[in-house]
């Protein structure tokens, strides 16, 4: 309500009813980048348990959050994060992601 926020969400493939994943991560970074080539680093921490699926185990996690109070809702974003799960490098990357089509709300 008083900050902008990026999340992500860990979920089975998309379907008709997607489920939640924890995955074993504390946090992870991310590079944001905007249309005009401005790049920031991002930290995803853990959503508040409040925000979570009831039940994911200690130490697990499959909604993440990071502050980004630079970010306007016309942005026009690539986010790229890489982290590790199971010993393996994973790579996801967000295209053309513009805040306002996801935005809870927009001031």
């Amino acid at each position: 309500k008083d900050r902008n926020e990026l999340d992500i969400f860990f979920e089975t493939p998309v379907d008709k009813d997607p489920k939640p994943v924890a995955i074993a991560v504390e946090s992870f970074e991310a590079q944001a980048t905007t249309g005009e080539g401005d790049s920031q680093t991002l930290t995803f921490e853990p959503a508040p348990a409040a925000e979570r699926p009831a039940g994911e185990k200690a130490g697990t996690c499959s909604h993440f959050v990071a502050k980004v109070p630079w970010m306007k809702p016309d942005d026009d974003l690539l986010v790229v994060a890489k982290f590790a799960v199971d010993g393996q490098e994973i790579v996801g990357r967000w295209k053309n992601f513009v805040p306002k089509k996801f935005a809870h709300h927009v001031e």
